[in-house]
């Protein structure tokens, strides 16, 4: 009889490698898994990024081609408004009625107030880079947002306006450049009734946005000569003008960094912690249709000629200008003034006023001028008026009351890491041009008639100048108290305002401005401002440490006792922006020079004392060579120092040591 058959199981070697096996196809399985998981979330997240990109440069195309529509229907010539009106490389702001309504609570009949308004302040509309906390820059506009009662009531005059608003709006960057710290959020901003930036986000996670301008011939437009305030004699705004296509690149990142990835493109700047994050780059180019075009006011249909003006004056003012006058033609708002002389001919248009003002080329030559109306809209001449001759002059003795600008007013300073200083036009001469100066086409003189009679017709810049508020605000303009001149100030020519980058913070100013004409005489300073004038910045900012220290060698004084006295120079270069990681561009008024001092045989040096030094990077100190018969070395360092007393006093480190040896 067989016995049974022993079953055979599985050994314990068997079931170790057959879990292990299993082991590692599971979780082989399970990382493939998870990683086409997390592949299929960062595409979905990057589809959603890319929609959000498109729909962001979409909403800035369709706002930009709109600029300039329905800012100026009636052509009124006098209207500051502008369909650009700020536009630097990271932000741009445009005007339009956008809604297609007049703005009637923004219209007056009063000196000055617009009759017809048709953009709101919410239809000033900008595209900006910011995120979360402080902003680091700002973009300035200037622009007629409210004014007096809530009325419009900003005019143009010589292509400068008058009764504008400034205001300040925070950017994460105005320029590519300063695109350093990714992402970003696109804003849009527009106004509230009182002129206050509203904020609208449009877009997170935005890595750059550049915008490039171009004139009607193509030629790009740097973007450093735009900005949104006036410039130098309206340069700016001329420039701006000039704008009929923008071109945009917004460019997107992805939310989280990717594992793996580093971007191919060298981005310029190029931040590191961006590198692993996908970009989604689109652009876009709008043509401005509607940027210079204006409309016309719809009056009754003119004749088919229209008169001539009658009898002409011409008067000859200071430093080689003359004033024409005439009288106005009944239905004309346009006329063309034609000018021979100094070798040369010239016709210039004058549109809504019966006045212009010619600067002679050359000095004692005849001149002569004629006047003729014109309908532009119809472009109906009338024949030229009886010409007038007159030869240019310095008429008016320097200095005299006739040649003297008189005094601006209403001057006034707000901060924004700076100071910007703001005044009235002086638009006029202290006294009147002399009797019987003019010449009249019917051969007769004249006296110069109001208001050409004192107008300041020869501006050529004005200058401001500031002293620190203990030296009182009833100073005296000088060489030594102007402001505008000085590095890294930017003069205010004929503008009406200026930022003075070398006021220094917590420190308080008064300001005081003159006129000066084209010969160089200058009228009486502004009246001083009520109260002076300063700006804090933010707790924990310092200035910047002093690079070097320099010594002229030192030199002999005087021998008094005995014991020998030197002067020492010191200079060292001026502190102009704050520590990092802030850097900003501000001005330090004081600086604490610092000295040691080591006797002979003394194994280290001790502090021997300090001076306080304002508004001047240089100071002279006097030292003995011998101390309790011992000759001394001496050592100094420079510190800067903001002066916050609502903040606190901020001191930057010392500059190197500057060893001094006596001869």
């Amino acid at each position: 009889m067989k016995s049974p058959r022993r079953e055979r199981g599985l050994t314990l070697v068997e079931v170790l490698v057959a879990s292990t096996i299993f082991s590692l196809i599971s979780l082989t399985a399970y990382v493939l898994i998870f990683r086409a998981q997390a592949t299929h979330e960062q595409l979905d997240a990057d589809v959603v990024q890319q929609r959000t990109v498109r729909f962001a440069l979409d909403r800035i195309a369709v706002t930009l081609r709109s600029a300039g529509s329905g800012v100026n229907p009636a052509g009124d010539p006098s209207i500051s408004d502008e369909a650009i009106e700020g536009a630097w490389e990271s932000a741009l702001f445009v005007r339009a009625d956008f809604d297609g309504e007049r703005e009637t609570l923004l219209e007056g009949t009063g000196p000055g107030e617009r009759h017809l308004v048709t953009t709101g302040n919410d239809e000033i509309v900008g595209f900006v880079l910011g995120k979360s906390g402080t902003l680091p820059h700002a973009v300035t506009l200037q622009a007629d947002l409210t004014g007096s009662g809530g009325r419009r009531d900003a005019t143009l005059e010589d292509g400068l306006p008058a009764n504008e608003e400034i205001r300040a709006v925070s950017v994460s960057a105005t320029s590519l450049a300063e695109q350093t710290d990714p992402p970003y959020q696109l804003v849009r901003v527009t106004f509230n009734t009182a002129g206050d930036a509203v904020r609208e986000v449009v877009a997170d996670n935005i890595f750059r946005l550049r915008f490039r301008y171009f004139d009607r011939d193509g030629a790009e437009l740097s973007a450093t000569e735009l900005g949104g305030a006036d410039g130098t004699a309206g340069s700016a705004r001329l420039a701006r003008a000039e704008i009929r296509r923008v071109e945009i690149e917004l460019v997107g990142m992805s939310e989280r960094p990717v594992s793996n990835y580093r971007d191919p493109v060298a981005w310029t700047p190029d931040p590191p912690s961006a590198g692993s994050h996908r970009k989604f780059r689109l652009t876009a180019t709008v043509e401005l249709g509607n940027v210079g075009l204006s409309g016309r006011d719809h009056g009754p249909v003119p004749s088919a000629s229209v008169a001539v003006p009658e009898a002409i004056t011409a008067c000859p003012g200071h430093c080689d200008r003359i004033v024409v006058t005439w009288p106005a033609v009944a239905g004309v708002q346009a006329y063309q003034v034609m000018v021979n002389g100094g070798g040369s001919s010239s016709v210039h248009d004058v549109v809504g006023e019966t006045s212009f003002v010619y600067r002679a080329e050359e000095h004692e030559a005849a001149y002569t001028f004629a006047v003729r109306s014109w309908d532009p809209v119809h472009n109906v001449f009338s024949a030229y008026s009886p010409p007038v001759s007159v030869t240019p002059s310095h008429e008016l003795p320097a200095n005299t009351p006739g040649s003297v600008p008189a005094a601006p007013s209403v001057v006034h300073a707000a901060p924004d890491y700076a100071l910007s200083v703001a005044w009235n036009r002086a638009g006029e001469n202290v006294d009147s041009l002399s009797p019987g100066s003019c010449v009249v086409s019917d051969g007769f003189t004249a006296n110069p008639l109001p208001p050409f009679d004192r107008r300041l017709i020869d501006l050529e810049t004005y200058e401001v100048h500031r002293v620190r508020a203990e030296v009182g605000s009833a100073f005296s303009p000088g060489d030594d108290t102007r402001v505008d001149d000085l590095h890294p100030n930017i003069g205010p020519m004929t503008a009406l305002r200026f930022t003075d980058h070398r006021a220094s913070p917590c420190q308080s100013y008064f300001y005081r401005v003159r006129a000066v004409d084209a010969c160089g005489v200058f009228g009486a300073a502004s009246p001083a401002m009520t109260l002076p004038a300063e700006f804090d910045i933010p707790s924990g900012v310092s200035p910047e440490a002093p690079s070097a220290l320099h010594s002229n060698p030192p030199v002999k004084e005087s021998v008094s006792g005995g014991a020998e006295v030197y002067v020492v120079s010191l200079e060292w270069p001026e502190v102009t922006s704050t520590a990092p990681p802030d850097a900003k561009q501000v001005a330090v008024a004081h600086y604490i020079v610092e000295r040691s001092r080591k006797l002979a045989g003394a194994a280290d040096f001790s502090y021997d004392g300090r001076i306080d030094v304002y508004e001047t990077n240089r100071v002279v100190d006097i030292v003995p060579k011998v101390v309790s018969a011992r000759e001394a070395t001496y050592h100094y360092v420079v510190r800067a120092q903001f002066d916050c007393t609502m903040s606190g006093l901020r001191t930057s480190e010392p500059s190197p040591v500057l060893e001094v040896p006596l001869p």
